[in-house]
Parts: C-alpha cells; sequence; structure tokens
C-alpha cells in the first residue's frame, strides 16, 4: 500500500489536530490506538533519568502506537507534534476483527517482535541518556553541508552533541561536517553530525548529534564535559 492509500484509508475513523508542542500521548499511559500521520511531524520520546531522548521524527504517511496495538501494554515512549500536525486514528475494532483473524503463531510472533521494540528502544535510549551529560557552553562552531557552510554559537554541549543558536534551521536528519575548539585547545575537534531536533522556543537552533567522532577526540570532549560539569 502506497502513502496516498495509508493516508487516505477508509479504515481510518477519525481526524485529529495538535499545535506545536502538544502531546498526543504520554511514554506510560494507556490505549492501543494506532495513529497515522497525515500532515506536519511527530516527535517521539522518551524521558530517562529527566532528560528527553528523541526516539524518532515521524512524517507524512508514518504510523505510530502499534506497539501497545499488538502487546496492550502502556505507550512504551510519549508522542509530541512538531508544528501545526493532522493525525489519523484507525478504526480499532476493525483493526482488532482482523488481527484476531490472523493464526496464533502468527499473532505470538508479531507480540516476540513488539516486545522486542520495547527492550532495544529501552536500551537504546538509556544509553542516549549516559551520553548526553551537558554542559552550558559558548563555543564558535562551524559547519557545512555539501552546498552551504555556517557559522554559528552554541549554547550547551555533551559527548553526543551540542546544540548551535540560529535563525537557520536545517532538515531533520541531515548529515554535516562540524568543527570547534574547546577553550584553551588549539587542536580543532572535526567531525560528522546529523541535525537531531530543532526547536524555535525558548531558544531557536538545533541540536547536532556527533557521528563517528575519532576516539581520541571524544575522549577530550568527554574530559572537558566531566571537567565542566557540576559535583
Amino acid at each position: 500500500m502506497n502513502l496516498e492509500h495509508l493516508t487516505q484509508s477508509v479504515y481510518i475513523a477519525t481526524e485529529e489536530t495538535y499545535r506545536d508542542g502538544e502531546i498526543i500521548f504520554n511514554e506510560g499511559s494507556s490505549g492501543d490506538w494506532i495513529y497515522i500521520v497525515l500532515s506536519g511531524e511527530i516527535e517521539i520520546f522518551k524521558m530517562v533519568r529527566g532528560k528527553k531522548i528523541i526516539v524518532d521524527i515521524l512524517k507524512k504517511g508514518d504510523m505510530f502506537g502499534e506497539v501497545s496495538f499488538v502487546d496492550k501494554q502502556p505507550r512504551s515512549a510519549g508522542a509530541r507534534a512538531v508544528g501545526s500536525v493532522k493525525v489519523g486514528v484507525y478504526d480499532r475494532s476493525f483493526l482488532t476483527q482482523e488481527y484476531n483473524k490472523l493464526p496464533s503463531d502468527f499473532r505470538a510472533i508479531f507480540d516476540a517482535l513488539a516486545r522486542r521494540l520495547r527492550k532495544m528502544t529501552s536500551v537504546a535510549t538509556n544509553l542516549a541518556g549516559r551520553r548526553t551529560e551537558r554542559v552550558a557552553q559558548t563555543l564558535v562552531v562551524q559547519y557545512k553541508t555539501d552546498k552551504e557552510f555556517f557559522s554559528a554559537y552554541s549554547s550547551n554541549i555533551g559527548g553526543g552533541g551540542l546544540f548551535v543558536r540560529t535563525d537557520n534551521l536545517l532538515d531533520i536528519g541531515l548529515e554535516v561536517n562540524v568543527q570547534f575548539n574547546l577553550p584553551g585547545d588549539s587542536r580543532p575537534l572535526i567531525t560528522a553530525g546529523k541535525i537531531a531536533w530543532t526547536q524555535k522556543e525558548p531558544e531557536q537552533g538545533m541540536g547536532i548529534q556527533f557521528i563517528n567522532m575519532k576516539p581520541e577526540d571524544e575522549a577530550r570532549l568527554r574530559a572537558f564535559v566531566k571537567e565542566k560539569s557540576p559535583d
């Protein structure tokens, strides 16, 4: 089934609209509705030790909420609107009816996949949470795409990435080359990065996740963050 069929399916029972930042559902909440993004973007997130970890950014045609539909457990992550969003809610009665028609062996396979996805998401976000200890730090950050070069200032930095203050927001998922110097260190840190998320409030800018940073540079960065972190 192609994107157009998914977003215009007759099995979409209702449509819901959300404003930027509105929560569609929270991690741990009950509910087994399956949603599809009709317009806008949805941020899937988990909270790890009080920090928000973005699991994925969904766009038109992407479904979410299917894990709880399969295993009937509380939501494994939260969902939040990024900008103005419209979602479709699938007819739960119809989906349940069709799902129950499947042989029990197939339902057991889907249940196992749902459990595995929950476990993988939990492990990945806990690892990310350990990597996201950050310190407030203003640095000159230079980054470039295949076509453009930019220079901006960071607000904070951690072992896994940094936040750049800028009005020129790039597309989420876009890869960039990043270069900056730590205070008092003349050796630049150069690494690949990916635009992980953007925001307009309270401070407009975007998070850049580091990709394949050299081990020696990562060690320098982690030592800096540890030194600057409050005891």
